[in-house]
C-alpha cells in the first residue's frame, strides 16, 4: 500500500461524482426519452422528404479519419522566428508542451496521408498546422504562432467600426452586434486583435493557418489558392471573447497582392479554417472591388478569400551534391504550399491542380540553394516526381550512447545569426548539416527518454564538406533507479542556471494512480539525500495542465537547498503513461515560488527544462 503525501498549496481542484437517479425517476426518464425519440423520428421523416434534392448540394464537411499514426518533430516559433516555450501542442490524444527551444515531440500522432497540429499559447492566435503525413516515420512541421495583443482598444459596442491594418486589411463591425459566449447581447468597450496573412509576403507560406491549404468542399478534398487570410479575434474588458450575434454581421476586406492583380477573378468562395480538422470549409464568397476582396461574415475565427482546385501531389527527393547519404531537413516551397522532407530525403505534399508550380527550397538558417525545378499546371488526381540537389553544406559528426535505454529525440545546433535540428534516434551515429563559417556554435542534444540533455561547444568548419566531430556523447543515465530521474534548470533566488538532478534509487521514483478522486500522484526523491520533487494532476493519461497564479488541475513542487517552491505560473506536460510497472514521463517548465518565513515575502525562481521519469506504481483505490 503506498501512502499519499499532503501537498501544501497544490491549488487542486476536485469534482463530486454525480448522485444516482432513483428508480423512479430513470423510469420517467426511459418514457419521456422514448416520447422525444419518436417525435424526432417523424420529423426527420418528414424532413427527408423535403430535403431529398438538396442531399448532393450538402455534403458533409468531414476530414477522413486517421488510420494509421507518425511520429511529429516539431518547432514552435513567433512571427520574428524567435523560438515559444511553453506552447501546448495536440494532436488527437497525442500532446507537449515546447520546451526553450520551442521544440516539441509527439510520439504517436493520428494520421492518414495528412496529419494536423494545434498550439495554443496564452496571448497568442491558435496556430493550427496540417502537412503530409510520413507514416509510421517522422514527420517535421515549423508552426508559426501569431500574437493576440489587441490592435484597436476602447471600441463602443453600441457604434459601427471600420478598422484598418497598416497593410491595407480593413474589418467594419456594426453597432450592438456583439455577443457574449452564453450568447447574451454584449454592451460595453472591447478591443480588436487582427492579423493579416498576405500572400505576397516572404514569410506567407510559413505563417498561414492550416498550414496546406486543404479543404472540403461538395463532400471532396480540394487544394486551395488563396487571395489572402485573416484572423480575427474580438474581446471585452477583461479579456474574454466576443463573438457577432443576434444577426449580425461584419465586412471583411482583403487586399490583393500586386502579383496576382490579373489573375484574380472577380468572385472567389470564402473560407473559414476549422479548428478541430485543420480544413477550410466554405461559407460564402467575396467579390473583388477594385484592389481588394470584400465579403460578410457572421461569425470570427480565420478568414481565407481562395480559389479551390482539385488535389494533384508533388513528390521528390533533396540530396547534397556528391553525398548520396545527406538528406537534409531544408523547408521546400511548392507556390503556396511549405514542406520538409522526412531523414531519408524524400518528400511529399498536395497541391492544387490548374496552378502553375515550381519547387524550390526555402529560405533557411545554414544557406543551402537549390535551382527551382518548374513543373508547370498538373491534371486533378495527377503525381509528379522532382529533384533537388543543395549545395554541400558543413557537417557536425559524433556518436550517442545510451547504455540504460533508447534514445527519442533531436539535435539543435546554433550559432550567431541561426539554428538547425533534425530527429534522434535512427542510428548512434548523426551527421547534421551546418553553415561551414567557423563560429562558436552550441550542440544541444535532447533525449525525451528521460529529458535528458547534453549540451556541447563545437566550431563548425570553415569549408565545403568540413566536418566538427563533437564527439562520443552519453545521452542517458545508468543511475541506481535503473534510468529513472528528474531534473530542471533554475534562475532566480540565488540561482544562476543552476542544474539540478534527482537520481533516485530503486523505488525512489514512482507515480500512483488514485481511483477514488481520478489524480496521479508523483514521487521522486533524490538517492543521496538531496532534492526531492512531488506532484499531482488529474486522470492517468497524457496531457496537458497548468497552474496559473497558483490555482489549477496539477501541482510540481520542488524540494532544494531546505527550500519548498510550490508552482505559481507552471505547465506541465505527461507524454508517457505506460502501464503498472511501466513508465510515466513529463516535463513542466515556468515559474515557481516559496515563502520566506523570516520575511514573510514570496520569492520567485524561473524553472526550465524539467522533466521527470518514474515507475508507475500499482493504482490505489
Amino acid at each position: 500500500m503506498h501512502q499519499r503525501i499532503a501537498l501544501p498549496g497544490t491549488g487542486m481542484k476536485h469534482t463530486a461524482n454525480n448522485p444516482k437517479r432513483s428508480p423512479a425517476a430513470a423510469q420517467s426518464l426511459n418514457h419521456w426519452t422514448l416520447l422525444l425519440v419518436a417525435m424526432l423520428g417523424l420529423l426527420l421523416l418528414l424532413l427527408g422528404g423535403c430535403r431529398k434534392d438538396e442531399e448532393d448540394a450538402a455534403a458533409p464537411s468531414s476530414a477522413p479519419m486517421a488510420t494509421g499514426t507518425t511520429r511529429v518533430l516539431g518547432q514552435v516559433v513567433d512571427a520574428s522566428g524567435a523560438p515559444l516555450s511553453g506552447v501546448q501542442v495536440q494532436s488527437g490524444s497525442a500532446s507537449a508542451v515546447t520546451d526553450a527551444a520551442g521544440m516539441f515531440l509527439l510520439g504517436s500522432a493520428p494520421a492518414n496521408e495528412r496529419v494536423v497540429v494545434r498550439c495554443q499559447k496564452a496571448g497568442y492566435f491558435n496556430a493550427v498546422h496540417g502537412t503530409a503525413a510520413h507514416l509510421n516515420g517522422t514527420t517535421i512541421v515549423r508552426v508559426s504562432m501569431r500574437s493576440s495583443a489587441p490592435d484597436f482598444t476602447g471600441l463602443s459596442s453600441d457604434s459601427p467600426q471600420d478598422l484598418q491594418l497598416p497593410d491595407g486589411f480593413r474589418l467594419q463591425l456594426p453597432a450592438n452586434g456583439l455577443v457574449t459566449a452564453t450568447g447574451a447581447p454584449y454592451a460595453g468597450t472591447y478591443a480588436v486583435a487582427a492579423e493579416h496573412f498576405a500572400t505576397d509576403a516572404p514569410d506567407f507560406s510559413a505563417a498561414m493557418p492550416g498550414g496546406d491549404l486543404t479543404a472540403i468542399a461538395g463532400g471532396t478534398q480540394q487544394q486551395l489558392y488563396s487571395y489572402g487570410m485573416a484572423s480575427v479575434r474580438i474581446t471585452d474588458g477583461v479579456g474574454n471573447e466576443l463573438q457577432l450575434g443576434n444577426g449580425a454581421s461584419a465586412t471583411i476586406r482583403l487586399p490583393i497582392a500586386a502579383d496576382q492583380s490579373s489573375e484574380a477573378p472577380a468572385t472567389v468562395p470564402l473560407w473559414h479554417l476549422n479548428e478541430q480538422t485543420g480544413i477550410w470549409e466554405p461559407e460564402g464568397e467575396a467579390q473583388r472591388q477594385g484592389g481588394e476582396y470584400v465579403g460578410v461574415v457572421q461569425h470570427f475565427s480565420t478568414w481565407n478569400a481562395d480559389a479551390a482546385w482539385p488535389r494533384a501531389r508533388v513528390r521528390g527527393r533533396v540530396r547534397v551534391e556528391g553525398d548520396e547519404e545527406l538528406a537534409p531537413l531544408l523547408p521546400l516551397r511548392i507556390r503556396q504550399v511549405r514542406t520538409y522532407p522526412r531523414s531519408d530525403g524524400e518528400f511529399d505534399a498536395f497541391v492544387p491542380s490548374g496552378v502553375d508550380l515550381t519547387v524550390e527550397v526555402d529560405a533557411n538558417p545554414i544557406g543551402l540553394t537549390a535551382a527551382p525545378v518548374p513543373i508547370g499546371t498538373l491534371a486533378a488526381d495527377a503525381e509528379q516526381y522532382v529533384e533537388l540537389l543543395v549545395n554541400t553544406p558543413g557537417y557536425i559528426v559524433g556518436t550517442l550512447i545510451c547504455p540504460s535505454g533508447t534514445v527519442n529525440g533531436y539535435a539543435m545546433v546554433t550559432w550567431s545569426g541561426g539554428s538547425y535540428f533534425m530527429p534522434l534516434g535512427a542510428t548512434p551515429e548523426f551527421r547534421i548539416a551546418a553553415p561551414y563559417n567557423g563560429q562558436e556554435a552550441t550542440l544541444r542534444l535532447v533525449n525525451l527518454n528521460g529529458g535528458i540533455v547534453q549540451e556541447v561547444s563545437v566550431s563548425l568548419p570553415t569549408a565545403p564538406g568540413g566536418e566538427a566531430d563533437a564527439g562520443t556523447i552519453t545521452l542517458c543515465n545508468g543511475g541506481s533507479g535503473g534510468g529513472l530521474q528528474a531534473g530542471c534548470v533554475l534562475n532566480g533566488d540565488g540561482y544562476s542556471q543552476q542544474t539540478v538532478v534527482l537520481d533516485p534509487a530503486a523505488g525512489m521514483a514512482t507515480a500512483t494512480y488514485y481511483a477514488a478522486d481520478n489524480t496521479t500522484q508523483l514521487f521522486v526523491v533524490d538517492g543521496g539525500g538531496g532534492p526531492q520533487l512531488y506532484g499531482e494532476w488529474l486522470g492517468s493519461a497524457t496531457g496537458n495542465c497548468a497552474t496559473v497564479e497558483g490555482e489549477g488541475d496539477c501541482s510540481i513542487t520542488l524540494v532544494i537547498d531546505g527550500r519548498y517552491y510550490f508552482p505559481y505560473n507552471l505547465q506541465v506536460g505527461v507524454n508517457l503513461y505506460g502501464p503498472v510497472g511501466g513508465e510515466v514521463q513529463g516535463i513542466f517548465l515556468g515559474t515557481m515560488v516559496r515563502y520566506d518565513t523570516g520575511t514573510g515575502e514570496e520569492v520567485f525562481v524561473t524553472v526550465s527544462n524539467g522533466y521527470f521519469r518514474a515507475q508507475r506504481a500499482p493504482d490505489e483505490p
